[in-house]
């Protein structure tokens, strides 16, 4: 069976479960036995939509109660305000997910899926994150099965990358 290594490395700046103190690990470039298929490096500066969607809304557009599952208070956006790339301290380019209070004290955010664009069955994967603290802040990162819009969560399975709360 052919080993196979997905990585993308993604600077989000929206919640803690590393303080700014601790050493930043520098990820290896490969590994032994594995082939890179795919990666996102943000290098373009762009969130391309070859590889990336936003899922929008409250959760009520897709059947759930609004506030998703977890009573989230944000509305997710396609909002360049929301999700933009820019350059790290050390000039790398990093996608930056960021929660906005609106007028009347609601919240926007943005969620980034790759449903639709990017599957994978057996892997690796590695991510590189940068976050922040903040109270109330929920960041997670989640893989569900590509066939979640015909047998639904939980039938369609999840595995938990991170998630901080």
């Amino acid at each position: 069976m052919k080993r196979v290594l997905i990585y993308g490395f993604i600077l989000f700046s929206i919640a803690a479960c590393k303080s700014d103190d601790e050493d930043i690990i520098t990820p290896p470039t490969g590994y032994e036995g594995y082939t890179l298929v795919w990666s996102h490096e943000f290098d373009d500066n762009s969130i391309s939509n070859l590889n990336w969607t936003y899922e929008l809304g409250d959760g009520a557009n897709y059947g759930l109660p609004p506030g998703l599952v977890n009573e989230e208070k944000q509305l997710y956006t396609n909002d360049a305000a929301n999700a933009f790339i820019e350059k790290d301290a050390d000039e790398v380019s990093a996608l930056v997910i960021a929660a906005n209070e609106e007028a009347g004290g609601s919240f926007s955010s943005a969620k980034l899926i790759t449903q639709g664009l990017q599957t994978f069955r057996y892997g690796r994967i590695e991510a590189r994150m940068k976050l922040t603290t903040g109270q109330g802040m929920w960041p997670t990162i989640w893989m569900l099965g590509d066939n979640i819009t015909h047998v639904h969560w939980p039938g369609c399975g999840e595995v938990d990358i991170m998630e901080c709360h």
